[in-house]
């Protein structure tokens, strides 16, 4: 044996001339990698039901709803719309309240809590079990407006649950904030600070987790806050997009017939909208009339080309009205329906992306609501342009100035005397031309709040699309980039319908119709 070792030795002695570097591996026997371990059955199903996420939903689980284990203070999900985030957490909170009683999670929806006092009675409710009803007269557990005050009526409640459990420290809280970027509208500096330091306020094993598609510095600015741990949920990629709209098939309707459509829509869609939510929205509204030919009996699944051929003009209209909401899911279904189409009239062809008007006995909306719906900041740069173009240069400050005299805008004068404008109305001599720089000036100062525009929200884009429209007419050159001038081309009657949908009184910023 002494001289095996001896020989063992040797072999490792690299100056020598019988150096093996073999020996010791063969002594040691073949290596071995630790295999991944294989997911439990509860596993498996959470992966299948969320596809592309494996890695985020392994994570979050081992962090967040595994018991027994110190959860962090503090987490902060960020990512795209339509990326997971909230799918993941609530099938997670899901599981583990079904496996175990000691993972307790309180979920709430940020844009619903839109003040203080009903974030902090929304938690504190959740946390004992207290659901408001018209049954108990829609009681709370208690009421509840300044932040230390919450934080001793959660620390009694959840620490008095979890001692009810026989170890306070066997509890586990975790506190979901969604669409946590909505508590800005709150404007209170201490509020998200203390969440981030409630399980140190509390002295529980408490996470607290913020859900944004806001990256944590659009979020929280320059204040000095202390930061959470970071997750990122990525954009899913084509195979897993088509993964996720895969759930959606019917059990009735073959797999690969429904995935065939839903790559043919992907195909035309995916540019312009990479919006998951959307494109399950406007498969689910255009299949049905797929598979109308199918059903009818003229064309067989196999006929794909004839089918795309049918539909085709149905994407076309999804393409020019695509992420408006015209018409509701369940009325277009309502619509589909054989006895519908043969009640219908020929000259009307159902569709998802007509005004609900058109299948109704109501008159018709007027020609120009139906044929602009805008988004919401854009309306208000259409109700800028108008402004600029039909009120003087001077007297901005007058109707616009956060601070100045808001005179005009109460329609209070001095004489009392209606302005009706004369031979000198601006209505009569139509639209002026403008600086865009002015335009912006007005937009940001008719806007309720100018910090809650949306960051996505690009002016510039939006001006051009609002010249394709034909509703603003650049007088400018294309190459004057410093000096850009334009003039609305809108009537009165539109723009005051588009200020209607917002709550905006156009006539008070009008210098026609203001008492001077």
């Amino acid at each position: 044996m002494l001289r095996d070792i001896e020989l063992d030795i040797a072999g490792l002695d690299d100056d020598s001339d019988d150096f093996q570097p073999d020996v010791v591996a063969r002594r040691a026997g073949p290596s071995k990698t630790p295999a991944a371990p294989k997911p439990s059955a509860a596993q498996s199903k959470l992966f299948a039901a969320l596809p592309g996420r494996r890695r985020q939903t392994e994570q979050l689980q081992q962090l967040l709803f595994t018991p027994g284990t110190r959860l962090p203070p503090s987490l902060f999900i960020t990512g795209l719309p339509a990326t997971g985030k909230t799918a993941v957490l609530r099938h997670l909170s899901s599981a583990a309240s079904a496996s175990t009683t000691s993972v307790r999670t309180i979920w709430i929806s940020c844009l619903e809590t839109f003040t203080q006092r009903l974030l902090f009675e929304a938690v504190l409710n959740q946390a004992a079990g207290v659901a408001p009803d018209a049954g108990n007269g829609y009681r709370v557990h208690a009421r509840c407006e300044y932040p230390d005050e919450f934080v001793d009526s959660l620390r009694e409640i959840c620490g008095g649950r979890g001692r009810g459990q026989g170890d306070q420290g066997s509890a586990s809280w975790v506190l979901v904030l969604d669409k946590v970027d909505a508590l800005r509208s709150i404007k209170s500096a201490t509020l998200l600070p203390m969440f981030l330091k409630l399980a140190e306020l509390t002295r529980l094993n408490l996470c607290v987790v913020l859900v944004s598609s806001l990256c944590w510095d659009d979020l929280c600015g320059r204040g000095s806050y202390i930061e959470p741990i970071m997750m990122a949920f990525p954009p899913y990629t084509k195979e897993e997009t088509l993964s996720v709209i895969a759930l959606d098939c019917a059990k009735d309707e073959p797999l690969p017939f429904f995935m065939s459509f839903v790559e043919m829509l992907y195909g035309v869609f995916h540019t312009p909208c990479r919006d998951l939510n959307e494109l399950r929205h406007i498969v689910a509204l255009l299949y049905p009339k797929y598979t109308e030919p199918v059903r009818e009996g003229k064309v067989g699944r196999e006929q794909t080309s004839k089918l795309f051929g049918y539909v085709q003009k149905y994407i076309k209209e999804a393409l020019h009205s695509l992420y408006l909401r015209d018409i509701s899911s369940s009325e277009w279904e309502r619509q589909i329906k054989p006895k519908s189409i043969a009640a219908a009239p020929q000259s009307t062809p159902a569709s998802p992306f007509a005004s609900s008007a058109h299948t109704s006995s109501a008159p018709p909306p007027s020609q120009n609501t139906r044929t602009y719906d805008l988004p919401y900041y854009t309306k208000f740069l259409l109700i800028a342009s108008f402004l600029a173009s039909y009120n003087p240069p001077r007297l901005d400050a007058r109707f616009f100035s956060k601070s100045g005299n808001s005179r005009a805008r109460d329609g209070v004068s001095k004489k009392g005397a209606v302005h009706n404008g004369g031979k000198m109305r601006q209505q009569l001599l139509g639209p002026k031309a403008f600086a865009v720089e002015r335009m912006l000036a007005i937009f940001y100062s008719i806007v309720d709040d100018p910090n809650d525009v949306d960051a996505g929200f690009h002016l510039y884009s939006q001006i051009a699309t609002l010249v394709s429209l034909r509703l603003l007419v650049r007088v400018t050159a294309l190459d004057n980039l410093e000096a850009a001038k334009c003039k609305c081309n809108a009537s009165y009657d539109l723009v005051s319908s588009i200020g209607r949908t917002v709550r905006f009184d156009l006539s008070k910023y009008l210098f026609d119709f203001v008492l001077v």
